[in-house]
């Protein structure tokens, strides 16, 4: 009976690998790399609105926040390396913008910076400790803005936490980045991707700026398929975030603080981050023809109540729930034309014997 009962299990076994196998057989699978070429230029047009409320210690009400924005993306290819990195020139500029709540009346300054991007479709690893090596080396205006940094001796007073909500979450849209998928990846699949935060964590201070670390959420990227974006064949993916936060405030405090015979200031920014966004790559080269999507954001920044008692701080909590949603598209892409061909020789001509 037992044997009966083993080979009949065994035939289960073999019978749910080959339905499995045949499954796969009849799902295709994409492989997706960005194909870079020198002097490629792209743009891409975005739209974005982020709509919500805040409120504070300072104010019993909750204040309406709006924020309307169209941006532009300039990329251009300056050079491909042989292991299929690119050295790219990003330029991003603000179009138009209204906004309400912040009081901002003139628009952000636009953006220029040289990256090495991967096959990923991310600025490569090493291109951070690029950055970091020519400012320490950069020229002699660089030197004496350094110079006048390290003289910062700190705040007299604490910011106030509504400043901290603002640090994260408003940049949803992805411009020339996005995660493309890491490897040969079928329907259904999934990965993770982390997003970073602009807060560090030195441990308490036991670290130094060079070796910190900085806070990061994550986010599941699921392929939806294969599809068409006006005759284009790209592929579907989606990024869902749903996650809760809780990042500790004392490290960033400590650099921007000055003490004095006070403790170091102590403070905490928690909430939840919720959001789905589709991106369309091109199957061709794994360009971003198109992306949309929307973030929820629920957070809440505060001070610990030894250090509102001690730094006496204007503002001693802020909180605010906002939805971000945006719409970006590919709006140029222009190639280098490949240069012609040189026009065929004649044969040379063959002299006639005489016989």
């Amino acid at each position: 009976m037992s044997r009966f009962a083993f080979i009949w299990g065994l035939l289960i076994v073999s019978w749910a690998c080959v339905a499995s196998a045949w499954a796969q057989a009849g799902t295709r699978s994409y492989v997706i790399r960005r194909l870079y070429e020198p002097g490629q230029k792209q743009r891409l047009n975005a739209v974005y609105s982020l709509r919500g409320d805040t409120r504070s210690s300072t104010f019993e009400q909750s204040l309406p926040i709006a924020i309307d924005a169209q941006l532009r993306f300039d990329t251009e290819v300056l050079q491909v390396l042989e292991n299929g990195q690119a050295r790219m020139r990003v330029s991003a500029r603000y179009v138009k913008q209204s906004i309400d709540y912040f009081a901002e009346t003139e628009l952000p300054p636009p953006y220029t910076e040289t990256v090495k991007v991967t096959p990923s479709g991310f600025p490569s690893e090493d291109d951070a400790a690029r950055v970091v090596k020519r400012v320490k080396s950069g020229d002699k205006k660089e030197q004496e803005e350094k110079r006048e940094e390290e003289s910062f001796l700190g705040f007299d007073f604490l910011l106030p936490p509504s400043f901290f909500l603002q640090m994260i979450g408003l940049n949803v849209v992805p411009g020339p980045f996005a995660p493309l998928p890491p490897g040969a990846v079928r329907e259904g699949d999934e990965w993770q991707v982390r997003y970073p935060t602009p807060f560090i964590d030195t441990r308490g201070g036991k670290l130094s700026l060079e070796q910190a670390t900085i806070y990061t959420y994550p986010s599941t990227v699921r392929v939806i398929g294969a599809t068409e974006i006006k005759g284009r064949p790209v592929l579907h993916v989606k990024q869902i975030t749903d996650t809760e936060i809780n990042i500790r405030l004392d490290d960033l405090l400590i650099e921007i603080s000055r003490l004095r015979d006070r403790n170091i200031p102590r403070g905490t920014l928690r909430g939840t981050i919720k959001g789905e966004i589709d991106y369309y790559y091109a199957l061709s080269d794994g360009s971003l023809v198109q992306a949309s999507g929307f973030e929820k954001l629920k957070l809440r920044a505060e001070y610990a109540p030894q250090t509102i008692r001690e730094w006496e701080p204007i503002e001693e909590w802020a909180e605010w729930e906002v939805q971000a949603t945006f719409r970006q598209t590919l709006a140029e892409e222009r190639t280098p034309a490949a240069p012609p061909k040189p026009p065929a020789r004649p044969a040379p001509r063959q002299p006639n014997r005489r016989r």
